[in-house]
């Protein structure tokens, strides 16, 4: 639909914004195919056991429509005349049916020190949403574009800070989960993507292991021993994910996805002690140094979807689980 018609019919129910200023707020397009009308939410930051709401996440349809949960809402007709009004700056000329209108108060955000509404893209993208700076061929495959819902708080999305995405272009992290996830098809492409955020949390946690070594005056015999143990990639993975909350014995989706993988290949007992840290990192070795072996036609996607799903979670909780040198993480591009 044209922009200027759309703009229209949301002001022609709604009427059009005549006492907020709009400088106020924030707009971005979030793109998610697999929705409903009533995909209609309110948006709640997750911070230090609190909850504060930060605005609306509303699909295009709904925005001209009155048949939907939050018909005499008074609270989203009021985001629903900001939107319009926010609407009239964009740099489109249409709206297609996979936008979803985010509209956050800027005066919320600076209240919690969160620099850009981008530092919130991993939350959206567990629910399913894509980021992107255009709505050119964005990827839809995803397992992850499926609609997941909250059955305590239906009309809620729960979002975390993440301090290490920002909107800078020499952002690693950034441009994953903005410019690359959102376009890139190939299956291959994507784990490897994927992997490496993996690669710069370990990286990172490593960095600041030594630079801690080294700040208590440890001897240099002990130091090299240290690292020696320390930089393991299985190990440092392992404690990654444990520090998370997110090593686990895995679940039966997770196990059947393993077998079907490695089959034969790998025994029983193998299979009896696995964890998540290992599925994550024998997953990546086997894709890495053995990909001929395998059939993953059929997998392939949910394995990618896995890891995704993983890397959003790890990335939620850096802040909570552990010391990281920042100057490792996010300065990583592809540039």
């Amino acid at each position: 639909m044209k922009l200027l018609d759309f703009i229209e019919q949301i002001e022609n129910k709604y009427g059009r914004n005549q006492e907020e200023d709009t400088n106020d707020y924030e707009l971005r397009f979030l793109y998610k195919s697999n929705y409903i009308e009533n995909d209609i939410y309110t948006i709640h930051l997750k911070n230090s056991g609190n909850e504060n709401r930060l605005g609306w996440l509303i699909p295009s349809n709904a925005l001209i429509s009155k048949e939907h949960k939050c018909n005499n809402n008074l609270h989203f007709e009021f985001y629903a005349k900001i939107t319009a009004a926010l609407l009239q700056s964009a740099n489109t000329d249409t709206i297609e049916d996979n936008v979803h209108c985010l509209v956050i108060k800027k005066e919320r955000l600076k209240n919690l020190n969160i620099s850009s509404v981008e530092q919130l893209v991993a939350s959206f993208r567990k629910y399913g949403y894509q980021w992107s700076h255009d709505n050119n061929n964005i990827y839809t495959n995803s397992l992850l574009t499926s609609p997941r819902s909250n059955e305590t708080e239906p009309d809620k999305l729960i979002v975390f800070k993440s301090v290490h995405i920002e909107s800078m272009d020499d952002k690693y992290l950034f441009k994953l989960f903005y410019e690359y996830m959102p376009k890139q098809e190939d299956l291959y492409a994507r784990f490897l993507l994927l992997y490496q955020c993996i690669e710069l949390l370990i990286e990172s946690e490593f960095v600041e292991s030594v630079n801690k070594m080294i700040r208590n005056k440890n001897s240099l015999g002990s130091i090299r021993e240290k690292i020696s143990k320390k930089s393991n990639e299985r190990l440092l993975i392992n404690n990654l994910l444990t520090r998370a909350g997110l090593n686990s014995k895995l679940s039966a989706d997770e196990l059947d996805l393993i077998k079907r993988m490695f089959g034969e290949h790998r025994d029983n007992s193998y299979y009896s002690n696995l964890e998540s840290a290992d599925m994550i990192y024998d997953i990546r070795n086997a894709l890495v140094h053995s990909y001929h072996k395998y059939n993953l036609d059929c997998i392939f996607q949910s394995l990618v979807d896995k890891l995704e799903y993983y890397i959003i979670l790890l990335v939620e909780k850096i802040e909570d689980i552990g010391e990281f040198d920042k100057s490792v993480i996010g300065t990583r591009n592809l540039n």
